[in-house]
């Protein structure tokens, strides 16, 4: 990885904790925090990706591959 992108790594972390403890002093449920911590998670995966030209597929890409497999379509 390059400075930049540890650099995004390290102000994610920050805000990211920021975000939690506001979350917890406010006592919201486990739930709540288990979706934040997902999309949060999920988010920085995706941006990573995109920055090293590694665009993820698409959920059209999974749908075709499924059918393809099932023998739907050839």
């Amino acid at each position: 990885m390059n400075n930049n992108m540890m650099l995004i790594l390290a102000i994610f972390i920050v805000l990211s904790i920021y975000d939690v403890r506001k979350f917890i002093r406010e006592k919201e449920s486990a739930r709540v925090i288990a979706a934040y911590a997902f999309i949060v998670v999920l988010s920085l995966v995706l941006g990573f990706l995109i920055s090293i030209g590694k665009r993820p597929s698409s959920p059209a890409e999974w749908i075709q591959e499924i059918l393809e497999t099932m023998g739907v379509i050839k």
